[in-house]
């Protein structure tokens, strides 16, 4: 298996699964993207609405209670990296 493109997330330190209002995927993926803590977002099918991928988070909790703040987030989930 092919490591192209993965050295980009080397240094992804956490991920967030968010839980949010149907169709407000992309306005919260926006809002979100103004925190420079966040490395990406991607709207997701699966388990969370959006997934945010967590890069230099000095306070993990501060930043959580930031992002459960934007409008229309419903749940936010701490995903462990392993």
């Amino acid at each position: 298996m092919s490591n192209e493109g993965t050295e980009e997330y080397k240094d992804v330190s956490f991920i967030l699964g968010l839980k949010v209002l149907p169709g407000k995927e992309n306005e919260i993926r926006g809002e979100s993207g103004k925190f420079p803590e966040i490395f990406k977002s991607f709207k997701s099918l699966g388990q969370f609405d959006v997934i945010l991928l967590i890069k230099d988070a000095g306070d993990m909790k501060s930043l959580i209670k930031k992002i459960k703040s934007i409008k229309n987030v419903l749940e936010v989930f701490f995903i462990e990296l392993e």
